[in-house]
């Protein structure tokens, strides 16, 4: 995987401008971000430059990564500290610890997150006595804010959360979300002190009785909400500011580009009843790890990727760890599918399909055409320098050719003599498609 020359924007991220500073990115062919290149030759007059296999990322910007044979990160270096990662059989987080604290996770049948249960590391000193050892122990978790938090959902969106008191019982607080309809823009949180208040499963003996059902019961009235706060987000959904009942910034985040999050009205203001742990598009923010919950998989802000496989492999794409080509554009709610609302869609470009790249473009085309490489010859070219620009089939009226212009940009021409032609669009630049159409002319 050799080095990409860097670029002047976050289109291709090279560079960002923000409150945060300056930041500038390299990238491998495979869009995995690497150590920029000054860095990257100091570090080669030390030591031989390792290759990176898999898309498995195992240095970036002095912090070390360690997986295991499913490319799940497993362990994870930084200034000397680590940490530990644990996932079962399906490719959950299930644990996650390090020399502060430890984490539990659990989830329901669909894969969302049902709960986390934090607690710090306390070795306890015999000689102060069970009372003083149970009092620092809870400090230490406090100053640490862990606990045990419960997680409801409304589909794939998170509805509410929901932390249990501590042992001294304070902490106990539900926040419930709202969001735009059909979507994972969040609008405003209502807040309430205390935990919520969960029905309890009757145990049936010999038969069912409809009295005893909780469902089959009034419903209890709507407890109180003791503050509701509104979302002011970006272009892209991400959480800018959170404002109060009278209108005032209880809370807002500087974020760098790929999702790091510098929270700084909360902080300077005292207001620390408001907080706001979502992101990007359907991404959870997990204080205890630095990662973001992704719905189906974890996502880790400081790398701009996610820390296990997409669940598909390689049907998602060639780096099956990529989060987006761009952080500025495009969002993936689900940990699963990156889509960009700021792109030129169908209606924009007129297109039939629109793909993230060329080889999902292609596949697309190779499908619907059955084209195959061995019975196949070269497409003459309509437009262009270039003498061919495609493949079609040797005994018959039916093929594709691949074009750019300005109304569809980059994109495969499907033909057949039947008439069923189509359009399949993908984001690429026109010298991008002119280095593919080379290849029709080898």
């Amino acid at each position: 995987m050799g080095p990409r020359k860097p670029v002047a924007s976050t289109v291709r991220p090279g560079r960002s401008e923000s409150r945060l500073g300056h930041e500038t990115f390299d990238f491998g062919l495979a869009s995995n971000l690497i150590d920029p290149e000054t860095q990257r030759e100091a570090e080669c007059q030390r030591m031989p430059r390792i290759k990176a296999l898999d898309n498995l990322l195992k240095q970036y910007a002095g912090t070390h990564y360690q997986y295991y044979a499913r490319g799940n990160l497993t362990q994870r270096w930084h200034n000397g500290k680590e940490g530990r990662f644990t996932w079962d059989l399906f490719d959950r987080l299930t644990h996650y610890e390090d020399d502060r604290l430890k984490v539990d996770y659990t989830y329901d049948a669909l894969g969302r997150r049902l709960s986390k249960h934090s607690q710090a590391h306390y070795e306890e000193r015999r000689e102060a006595g069970p009372h003083w050892n149970r009092a620092e122990r809870v400090k230490r978790n406090r100053e640490l804010q862990c606990g045990f938090t419960l997680y409801g959902w409304d589909g794939d969106t998170l509805a509410w959360e929901s932390k249990i008191a501590d042992e001294d019982g304070f902490g106990a607080r539900t926040t419930h979300y709202v969001y735009e309809p059909g979507s994972f823009v969040p609008v405003a949180q209502a807040v309430r002190e205390e935990a919520i208040e969960l029905l309890d499963q009757p145990e049936y003996g010999d038969y069912y009785r409809q009295d005893e059902d909780p469902l089959w019961l009034p419903p209890p009235p709507a407890p109180a909400i003791d503050r509701v706060a509104w979302y002011q987000c970006d272009h892209l959904g991400t959480p800018q500011e959170l404002t109060d009942e009278h209108s005032e910034i209880a809370w807002s985040a500087e974020y760098r580009a790929w999702g790091v999050a510098q929270e700084t009205i909360r902080k300077a203001s005292g207001k620390a009843l408001i907080a706001n742990p979502i992101r990007f598009q359907g991404q959870y923010h997990d204080h205890e790890s630095g990662l973001h919950y992704n719905r189906h998989r974890y996502y880790d802000p400081a790398t701009g990727r996610f820390v296990s496989k997409d669940p598909i492999g390689l049907a998602g794409g060639v780096n099956a760890f990529q989060y987006a080509p761009n952080p500025t554009l495009w969002t993936d709610p689900l940990g699963l599918a990156r889509k960009c609302n700021s792109c030129p869609g169908k209606d924009d470009r007129q297109c039939d399909e629109v793909h993230d790249d060329y080889n999902q473009a292609m596949n697309s085309a190779l499908d619907f055409t059955k084209i195959t490489a061995k019975r196949a010859i070269p497409n003459p070219a309509k437009f262009g320098s270039q003498r061919f620009n495609g493949r079609r089939a040797p005994d018959e009226y039916r093929g594709f050719r691949v074009e750019h212009d300005e109304r569809h940009g980059a994109h495969i021409n499907i033909f057949n003599g039947k008439g069923n032609e189509k359009t399949i669009c993908f984001n690429a630049s026109g010298k991008t498609v002119a280095k593919i159409v080379k290849r029709f002319n080898r």
